[in-house]
């Protein structure tokens, strides 16, 4: 279904004036001066490479492409994501910017969590290839992975899958940066407070 005003609401609305016709999607709203109100998709590949041009354009090296864990069980949206990654890789391909992988795991029960991320990696690399593109970035010479939401409190999450998690990735190859909570160093704030999660922590290659 289409976005609306009991489902969504808006904190920037885009400027639209640089995209073309064809680019150009209705969900049957108007703007407070009478016009038609339009948005752009992910899933062209025309729009993806606009934004990959105005990154050289306005000197923004690259982006990290979000991956929702929580939603690839679903066909619709596993779809979805693989076309957009497929059009930043060739977006920044055209223009020399850089992408990353950052999953967010949000939703995902502990039991499954290392399955869903390593099935999903290795779809990733085995059959779209990503980490062969000439744009995906590295640090220290090996490419970069994040992971958002590990070590965030009352989620179930356990240290021993974190671990898990950031050991399948270096054994990889990979650089592992987390996305973590912002009491990470003390245990406080958001951080679960089991002493195991400092280690967790300070495992990973970039915070």
């Amino acid at each position: 279904g289409y976005p609306n005003i009991n489902n969504w609401g808006i904190d920037f609305y885009p400027d639209m004036s640089e995209y073309d016709a064809d680019e150009l999607y209705a969900p049957g709203w108007t703007l407070n001066n009478g016009d038609t109100a339009y948005l752009y998709s992910a899933a062209d590949p025309n729009s993806v490479d606009l934004h990959c041009r105005w990154m050289w354009e306005y000197g923004i090296d690259g982006v990290f492409l979000q991956r929702f864990l929580g939603e690839l069980g679903d066909s619709r949206f596993r779809t979805m994501r693989n076309m957009v990654t497929e059009n930043i890789r060739a977006g920044c391909e055209a223009h020399g910017r850089l992408f990353a992988i950052m999953y967010d795991i949000s939703g995902v029960d502990d039991a499954d969590l290392l399955a869903d991320l390593t099935n999903d990696w290795n779809y990733l690399v085995g059959s779209l290839d990503v980490t062969n593109s000439p744009s995906y970035a590295c640090h220290n010479g090996k490419p970069v992975v994040s992971i958002w939401g590990l070590g965030f409190k009352n989620r179930g999450l356990t240290p021993a899958t974190a671990t898990a998690i950031i050991n399948f990735f270096k054994t990889q190859g990979m650089t592992v940066k987390g996305g973590v909570p912002d009491g990470w160093r003390t245990l406080s704030g958001s951080s679960d407070t089991d002493p195991a999660w400092a280690a967790v922590y300070r495992s990973f290659d970039i915070i």
